[in-house]
């Protein structure tokens, strides 16, 4: 049965509470040799989604938006390698690696009668991009979230050396560390709903020797990019959402549509920063919906032929 559209809560806080309510079921696959953690709502047998968070991210920034796409599908979260509750990489990262994973956790939801569709945000999304480019027959879609392939500036790729070599902060408590917790890059003209920022904060750090730190390796930083001379026209249809006060601006949203040709859909989310399910849940998770029925749609029409 589907779930209660948001509409009928009576605030945005009630509706935030019955999405966290609905807890997720942790499971494990290996891929490369690698143990994965993910976790799942709705009902196995159903059509799928995989859930691909952002680079230094991990399975709980979907635990709000998750459960509102879950009454008629299977809802896979997974933790890359390198994030969360996954084994490291003793070799370092790559998006094709990475890729590697979210197809590996596709095949699991092969014997639903759709096939399953890749939510990828930030990093994820290229990474989700880089998945739906290979034509892989598993795959119905890809939606990416508020990421441009474009090439870094050399200001920019120094600071991601940086922050790799670096040894992280320690921090004495859990809360301590919760309480330090900040996302890159800062949402300047986007308002982050407190209590979600808290709860994703939590769930994003570990105990080690000495102290309290991040669930990251922080040689993610290391990986490659997907450039927009890397795009070509998409073998399976992809939707490009767009963060108004993002990354992805109308330019460079049009200039990647163009490269992945007819198969490409871009829509903009009004108000939202990069980080939207952290602003606009309510409209993101619409937004997704109906990229979901698109999709299926246009999968159950290609199946027809």
């Amino acid at each position: 049965m589907p779930e209660p559209a948001p509409e009928s809560f009576a605030d945005l806080a009630a509706w935030l509470r019955a999405g966290l309510a609905r807890p997720a079921t942790s499971t494990w696959l290996e891929c490369d040799g690698i143990k994965l953690h993910t976790r799942e709502w709705g009902t196995p047998g159903r059509p799928g989604v995989v859930l691909v968070h952002g680079g230094a991210a991990n399975t709980h920034w979907w635990d709000h938006i998750a459960p509102w796409l879950a009454g008629e599908r299977h809802v896979v979260a997974v933790d890359l390698s390198g994030h969360g509750d996954s084994e490291w990489r003793p070799d370092g990262y790559t998006l094709s690696r990475w890729a590697d994973e979210v197809l590996a956790v596709a095949d699991r939801l092969a014997d639903a009668p759709a096939r399953p569709v890749l939510i990828g945000h930030s990093m994820g999304g290229l990474v989700s991009l880089r998945a739906g480019l290979r034509g892989d027959p598993r795959l119905g879609g890809v939606v990416v979230l508020d990421v441009a392939a474009r090439r870094r500036t050399p200001s920019e790729l120094q600071r991601r050396h940086a922050r790799a070599t670096s040894t992280g902060r320690l921090f004495a408590t859990r809360e301590e560390a919760a309480a330090a917790f900040q996302t890159l890059p800062a949402d300047r003209h986007a308002s982050q709903i407190p209590s979600i920022v808290r709860h994703i904060a939590a769930a994003s750090v570990r105990y080690v020797d000495g102290g309290w730190t991040w669930k990251t390796d922080r040689r993610i930083f290391l990986r490659d990019e997907l450039h927009l001379d890397d795009l070509r026209p998409a073998p399976v249809p992809v939707w490009l959402v767009a963060a108004e006060n993002g990354l992805l601006s109308e330019a460079r949203a049009g200039a990647m549509a163009r490269r992945l040709g007819a198969a490409a859909t871009v829509l903009s989310i009004p108000l939202a920063g990069h980080h939207l399910m952290l602003d606009q849940p309510v409209a993101l998770v619409a937004s997704l919906r109906a990229a979901l029925a698109s999709l299926r749609r246009e999968t159950h029409h290609d199946d027809q032929r």
